[in-house]
This record gives C-alpha cells, structure tokens and sequence, in this order.
C-alpha cells in the first residue's frame, strides 16, 4: 500500500531558494528550475 503523492519536496525546495526568497522570480521562475533539475 502505498500513500499519496504531494508535492511537499517542491515547496520545500522553494522556501530554501535564495532568489525565491529574495523576490527575484517571475513567472518562468518555476519553469526554469524544474529544466535544471532534470
């Protein structure tokens, strides 16, 4: 069994971003750090 998927990870990885957490993102921001993960 198992449990459900969230996307928990992510927002982790968002509060702990500089530039997130500056304010320096636009809407491409989300778009660009999931290409550079991959």
């Amino acid at each position: 069994v198992d449990g459900i998927k969230t996307n928990i990870p992510l927002h982790r990885d968002l509060v702990r971003d500089e530039g997130f957490c500056k304010g320096g993102v636009n809407i491409h921001y989300l778009e660009h750090k999931l290409a550079n993960q991959e």
